[in-house]
């Protein structure tokens, strides 16, 4: 099953951090996640520590 976390952030990467620890759970159990993030306390988050991929987002 594909999955979709949409969080935003502003003063900090506490949501962003919970997302991707959903998704990494989902991924274990055998789904394709993928985050959607944005907001200014992004750019502070390591997604790459967390075995995630970054990169804009084409619509």
């Amino acid at each position: 099953m594909k999955v979709m976390i949409v969080v935003t952030h502003l003063l900090g990467t506490g949501h962003l951090t919970r997302a991707v620890t959903l998704a990494q759970a989902f991924q274990e159990a055998g789904h394709r996640p993928i985050v959607i993030s944005g907001g200014a306390g992004g750019a502070a988050f390591r997604h790459r520590d967390r075995g995630c991929a970054t990169g804009p987002l084409a619509l």
